[in-house]
């Protein structure tokens, strides 16, 4: 397996909802579903980990996406 498996499914976890109505993405979010959240939330840290040593800065891209993602978490978790 790749060794940066772990950032491609970081991606379609943070875009999911982007991506999520590509039919040619369903059988990926299905694999993606099936997935137990303790190997998910490994592979977020795994990408983290990686993208922080990339590009720390707080201004990146990366970062910009994950205060988004963390923003609808909160709104879904509080709902």
């Amino acid at each position: 397996a790749c060794p940066f498996n772990y950032l491609y499914w970081d991606f379609l976890m943070r875009n999911q909802e982007t991506l999520a109505g590509n039919q040619r993405m369903s059988m990926i979010f299905a694999t993606l579903r099936k997935m137990k959240d303790e190997k998910k939330e490994a592979i977020q840290a795994d990408a983290k980990r990686f993208f922080d040593r990339l590009e720390p800065s707080q201004d990146s891209w990366y970062a910009r996406s994950r205060q988004a993602s963390d923003k609808k978490e909160k709104k879904v978790s509080h709902g």
